[in-house]
């Protein structure tokens, strides 16, 4: 099958997007998170601000709401941002309080 298929250098292109998941808990509040989550991606210098980044919610789960946030940054920078991002949405967000 790869010998079929095109290839793609993602480290080729100067941005890249960075995708997360979070699941919040249902008393952690919609506005309040949303709010804390953009907060976060406003104050990072790293996220470009075209395109804009994205905060929806995805999907209901039995005890969390999954918020999913998109955001696109230097190629050199995609990791740092990701794990950086989960890290603060994690602590600004009690991700931990079911």
């Amino acid at each position: 099958a790869l010998w079929n298929a095109a290839l793609r250098n993602l480290s080729f292109y100067p941005t890249r997007k960075v995708e997360i998941v979070a699941p919040v808990p249902y008393g952690a509040g919609a506005d309040r998170t949303l709010d804390t989550i953009r907060g976060l991606l406003k104050a990072d210098s790293r996220i470009a601000a075209e395109p804009a980044p994205a905060v929806t919610l995805g999907k209901f789960t039995e005890k969390t709401v999954d918020v999913s946030v998109t955001v696109w940054c230097a190629t050199a920078d995609a990791a740092s941002v990701k794990s950086d991002l989960m890290i603060a949405i994690w602590r600004e967000c009690s991700l931990g309080a079911q």
